[in-house]
Formats: structure tokens, sequence, C-alpha cells
């Protein structure tokens, strides 16, 4: 449970970065008031400018934290979001060198100015941010000799069908056709979050008691229909586009089933189960047929 608790602070903390940009826009509004009284167009002109990228500035940075703290929490690859804090740092060194301009005057002083402006973004925006771990590595193995020999034995099961998953990723990951490498994308997010949610129910015996159809029905399930799929020639395959639909879909419901995990909903998590598996035995007794 504290883990738990530290793991979402960690994400709040993410979803607030960025937003310590916005702190000079209230003083440069007031200088622009007061430039507007004063009857001085460049003062607020400057003002105004450099609010509007201290602004833009924070708007960048807090998209790719918002970005960055859903992908740790679903155990995504950093590579699934856009990093838009080079569109920050322009912005945001566009405006101090602006202001270092109009209140320094001197040529060097607004070189440093400048440069120590960009720099402190750099550093405390990019340099130091710890990235989540790479997609390029296959999932790892819990730990769960706290658990009884049948909770154990469900979790290896869910392991193997997860690495199953990876490997018929990576197997139609160089794939000719495009369709199929879409898919073979979208079966490795179904593999990552699979893993994730192994690894919270790893961590608590009532988790895999929550999420007891997630072992037996869900996941084996989605491995029998992939592998059904593109083992048949997947040029001719008139099932592409359903996978498609159904791994949106998977991929959607594991993300909710994590979240509702780790906030003990289990009347959201029961309902996602139950939508799932209809869905997966639909597919199931279509390509049967």
């Amino acid at each position: 449970m504290k883990k738990h608790w530290l793991t979402k602070l960690k994400n709040k903390a993410l979803l607030l970065r960025g937003s310590s940009l916005l702190l000079p826009v209230l003083p440069l509004s007031l200088s622009a008031i007061i430039g507007l009284f004063q009857a001085r167009a460049l003062k607020v002109g400057i003002s105004l400018l450099a609010c509007a990228c201290f602004i833009y500035a924070a708007k960048c940075t807090r998209h790719y934290y918002r970005q960055l703290a859903q992908v740790l929490q679903e155990d995504q690859a950093l590579g699934e979001i856009r990093d838009s804090r080079g569109q920050g740092l322009t912005a945001f060194t566009l405006a101090i060198l602006l202001l270092s301009a109009y209140l320094l005057r001197h040529p060097l002083w607004i070189l440093l100015g400048t440069l120590a402006g960009a720099g402190s973004y750099y550093f405390h925006y990019m340099q130091a941010q710890q990235l989540p771990p790479s997609a390029d590595n296959p999932p790892p193995h819990n730990d769960t000799r706290h658990l009884s020999p049948t909770l154990q034995a469900m979790i290896a099961d869910a392991e193997n069908h997860s690495a199953a998953l990876w490997q018929l990723s990576e197997a139609y990951r160089q794939h000719p056709l495009s369709a199929v490498r879409a898919l073979s994308e979208k079966i490795r997010i179904s593999a990552q979050r699979a893993q994730r949610l192994i690894s919270l129910c790893a961590q608590e015996a009532d988790n895999i008691r929550r999420l007891r159809p997630f072992f037996i029905v869900q996941l084996p399930e989605i491995l029998s229909i992939c592998q059904a799929c593109l083992q048949e020639n997947p040029e001719q395959s008139e099932h592409l586009a359903q996978l498609d639909r159904l791994l949106d879909s998977v991929n959607h419901t594991f993300a909710e089933q994590s979240r509702a995990l780790l906030a003990h909903d289990n009347i959201q998590l029961h309902s996602k189960m139950d939508v799932l598996r209809q869905q997966l035995e639909s597919s199931h007794d279509k390509q049967q047929h």
C-alpha cells in the first residue's frame, strides 16, 4: 500500500511540473497594464510577448509530463509520447531574451541572462528527468514467494502468456504489410499492460482474486485470438480489422483495470472485466466460424 501511495504521489507531482513557468505571468501582466497607462508601447509589447512565451512554455512542458505520468503508470514506452519540451525550451529562452534585452541592455549581460535561463530550463526539465524503462526489453518476472502455490502457478501462467504475446509482437514487427506491423505494436502494448496487471496482482493475493477472469479467461483468449489471426496468411486474413478493434478495447480495458486496482474500485473493475469477456467470447466464436 505504501508503494501504491508513493506512486500516486509521484504521478501527481509530474502533473504539476511546468506550472511554475506561469509565475512570471502575473507581474508581466501588471507591467503591461502599467506600460499602457504610461503610454510606453515597447514596455507593453515586450511584457505581453514574454507572457505569451511563458504560457506556451508552461503548456508544452505540462503536456509532456502529463503524458509521462500516464506512461509511468501503465508501463508503456517513452517512444509512445510526444516530447514537447523542445518547444517549451525555445519559448522560455525567447522570453528570457526579451526581458534581458529590455532590462539589462548590455550585450554581454543579455547573453549571460539568456544562457542562464535556457540552462535552468534544460537541467530542470530535460536533463534531470528519470525516464521510464525501454519497451525493447521483455517483461520481467515477479517475486511470488509470498503467495500460495496455487496463486504462484496463476502468476507463472500469466507471465508465460504475456511473454508469448511479446514474442508474437516481435515476430511480426518487421512484417512487410503495414496493417500487420500496426497490430504488432498493439500486441506489444497488450503484453506490457498485461504484465503491469500481473505485477500489481503479484503484490497482493487479494488482487489476484479480484482479477481472476483476467488470468483464467482474458489473457489466454487474447493470445489465442492473436495467434489464430496472424498465423494464418495475414495478407488474406479477413480478421485484421476485427483484431485491430479488439486490441484497442483490450488495451483500454487493461489500463482501466490497472487504475481500478490501484484505487480498489471493485465495481468498475468487475464491470470492465465482464464487458471484455463478452467481447473476447464474441471474437473467438466469429473466428471459429
